[in-house]
């Protein structure tokens, strides 16, 4: 059995109780401990021990933090006009369809800083993305070409690399280099110029990206006059690159759960009409009350009352069939997940954020629950780790109360996930992050430790996460105008970019050889992007090209601050609308106890 250490039992007391402070009262619990340690049923004693102690301080009206009264107060931030269902109200948990695929699943050797392995997978990403890039161009039949940076053209020409700048200084308008990679343009670069006479731009350190341009030679260097410029990939129009290409150099795992969706829509449109039909009709017979008030929303949908069934056209007949299934998963209720920060230190305090955030799970029951790091902040401890204990084991028994948690019998349909940070003490890896190692994972059911980033699917929706402030991380080094646009850009070039992290060198860590772990497939873009960041919106949803883009909380990393409430996130049934953004809910819930400080 393992032996449990002295600081193990003050930092149990002092997460335990609402006294943070060793007080003289807990004296007798520790000699308690130094009389019994050495029994092999020490745990239990231990445990009963506690029981008794704790009826004692209630006799003694001192409260534990179980017990301590907290007022919520809940403010939608957007589409408060819906209304909404708590998962402990929805009666579609046996319905709904959740998945999680990592970007990285298992711990790997991360190279430090090699300049020539840099300098080579930055070589591959360029190549990659150029080959993406024309078959973009071919699919839409632009019949782009590009050329070499260093050519024999007179005339204007398209060229294709990342942006670069020389000894990695700020960006501006007079120092934006072109970097080619070394099949095509043989590593050369190209200063951008004429950059003063646009309207709209938007240049970042590692953006991926092709300009059109006349191009001006001297004995020193090579210089585009630019007069086009099209940053990253179209990948927010309807364009699909052949599959076995992607094989080659995307997630597999990713890819595979994104083709279910379209084997399903596949299937249904090669079925014939009438035999969809006669299918329908029979199963009509033998349903439930549920569903056939699904069929009767989809036929108001369609306006099916005013056109014969057997007329319709069999595309008609796919959409009908693709819309009920997804109407089947929500079972005319929304889906509720709860989002919260894992913080339990500030200034090597303990805080109850996140034991007030698992109370209330237990009561509304969601769908499911994110739990973002970091839960330790790797900055906050380089003095006083021992303070606090063991690290190691303060990170088990966070996951222990998650699990415990979670395996009661009224969540056993919530799934939980768990997402490590860039600043857990713990995981020290770069980005990509795999998942926090706890040894008796394979058991676990309904709790799931993720990658960060990585992705979740929740009925037909493709979700994105990530710990980190990417909006933070790309604006450390940007050059943008006009001012005003400057979020809509950030956020198209998530998109146009295939990542979370297009910038390069970023401000977080990043392992250059894994990047095409850090990348979306093209031919599924994520429907929503989640994601902390410092802002004072609190949170907020912004929609662009169709996706949503939310911030369930604003996290302040320079002052090692935990937001001081958690969020609600509604998705209602595509009943009255396909629209994502008339469909979902932000909601921040704010705890304040019954002092009413927050």
């Amino acid at each position: 059995m393992k032996e449990i250490k002295q600081a193990d039992v003050k930092l149990f007391l002092e997460t335990y109780y609402t006294d943070n402070t060793l007080s003289d009262e807990l004296k007798e619990v520790f000699d308690y401990f130094e009389r019994n340690k050495h029994r092999n049923n020490f745990f239990k004693l231990f445990e009963d021990y506690l029981e008794e102690y704790n009826k004692k301080l209630l006799k003694n009206e001192n409260l534990l933090k179980d017990n301590v009264m907290y007022d919520y107060e809940y403010v939608k931030q957007y589409n408060s006009e819906l209304t909404e269902k708590q998962g402990i109200n929805c009666n579609n948990k046996y319905h709904w369809h959740v998945k999680a695929v990592n970007t990285v699943d298992e711990h790997y050797k991360f190279l430090g800083l090699d300049s020539s392995v840099i300098a080579d997978s930055i070589n591959k990403k360029i190549s990659l993305f150029l080959e993406l890039f024309l078959k973009y161009s071919e699919q839409m039949n632009l019949n782009i070409e590009i050329s070499p940076i260093l050519n024999m053209n007179e005339e204007e020409c398209y060229i294709f690399g990342r942006i670069y700048t020389d000894n990695e200084i700020n960006i501006s308008e007079s120092n934006i280099i072109l970097e080619g990679n070394i099949n095509w343009s043989n590593g050369d670069k190209a200063q951008l110029l004429n950059l003063n006479n646009m309207k709209n731009l938007c240049f970042f350190l590692g953006q991926m990206l092709a300009i059109k341009g006349k191009k001006e030679i001297n004995q020193y260097s090579i210089k585009y006059y630019v007069s086009n410029i099209y940053a990253g990939l179209p990948t927010h129009l309807n364009v699909k690159i052949d599959e076995s290409f992607l094989l080659k150099h995307f997630n597999c795992k990713e890819i595979e759960e994104d083709k279910k969706w379209e084997t399903m829509e596949k299937q249904e449109k090669e079925k014939k009409p009438n035999d969809t039909l006669k299918s329908e009709d029979k199963k009509a017979d033998d349903d439930n009350k549920q569903e056939k008030k699904v069929d009767d929303e989809l036929k108001q949908e369609k306006n099916s009352d005013e056109v014969c069934t057997s007329e319709k056209k069999p595309d008609d007949v796919h959409t009908l069939e693709k819309n009920k299934k997804i109407l089947q998963l929500y079972n005319n209720d929304n889906i509720h997940i709860m989002i919260s920060n894992g913080y339990v230190y500030t200034d090597n305090d303990y805080n109850d954020n996140l034991d007030n955030f698992l109370k209330t799970v237990n009561e509304k029951l969601p769908h499911a629950v994110l739990i973002f790091g970091p839960f330790l902040y790797i900055r906050n401890f380089s003095e006083t780790i021992q303070k606090i204990g063991d690290i190691n084991v303060i990170y088990e028994n966070i996951f222990k109360k998650i699990i415990k948690l979670a395996k009661q019998e009224l969540l056993e349909k919530t799934h939980f996930f768990i997402i490590p940070s860039v600043y857990d003490s713990v995981n020290i890896y770069p980005l990509p992050q795999p998942p926090f190692y706890y040894e008796n994972d394979t058991n676990l059911t309904n709790v799931h430790f993720l990658s960060n980033p990585s992705y979740i699917y929740i009925n037909e929706l493709k979700i994105a996460l990530t710990s980190c402030d990417v909006i933070y991380n790309l604006s450390q080094n940007l050059l943008c105008r006009p001012s005003e646009m400057k979020s809509f850009y950030l956020f198209e070039q998530i998109i146009r970019q295939l990542t979370f992290f297009p910038s390069y060198p970023s401000e977080y860590n990043i392992e250059i050889t894994k990047f095409k772990n850090l990348l979306f497939q093209p031919n599924r873009i994520p429907d929503i992007f989640l994601f902390p960041s410092f802002t004072n919106e609190k949170s907020y949803v912004k929609e662009i090209h169709k996706k949503l883009f939310i911030c369930p909380y604003s996290i302040d990393v320079s002052k090692v601050q935990p937001c001081n409430f958690f969020s609600n996130i509604y998705i209602l049934p595509p009943t009255e609308t396909h629209e994502l953004s008339k469909r979902v809910i932000l909601e921040n819930v704010f705890v304040r106890d019954k002092k009413g400080s927050i």
